[in-house]
């Protein structure tokens, strides 16, 4: 039954991360990649506030953090589709494309850091 619960994570975070990357690539109109960006950031966030609520024992060897934060934050998150943007960014644009890997590369540990103190200040770990 893992398998299953871990395919329809997976397809709900992609789908999830293409919905909201072309949204707001859509409404941004930029040459900076907003979309893959903000969704990378968000991610991150998330999986800080999993790892809060799932910090006692070998919560985090679970089956459920298998299929939330491995299939499901780790579709909606991917490396893959930074990477892509990241060299797309590049024709045009290399040194925005510089900092969008230097931002996304530093900013995501720290929204995930954001994301645990979070969830441990929330709930009282």
């Amino acid at each position: 039954m893992t398998w299953a619960a871990v395919m329809f994570a997976a397809a709900l975070g992609g789908a999830a991360r293409y919905l909201l990357a072309e949204w707001l690539d859509r409404r941004s109109r930029s040459a900076w990649p907003w979309g893959t960006w903000c969704v990378n950031l968000l991610g991150s966030v998330l999986i800080g506030l999993l790892a809060a609520s799932m910090v006692q024992g070998e919560a985090m060897a679970s089956a459920r953090w298998l299929v939330v934060a491995g299939a499901g934050l780790g579709s909606f998150t991917t490396v893959s589709a930074f990477t892509l943007q990241a060299l797309s960014l590049w024709r045009s644009h290399p040194v925005r494309t510089v900092v969008y890997v230097a931002a996304t590369v530093v900013l995501c540990p720290l929204a995930a850091g954001a994301g645990l103190m979070l969830g441990q200040r929330v709930l009282g770990s």
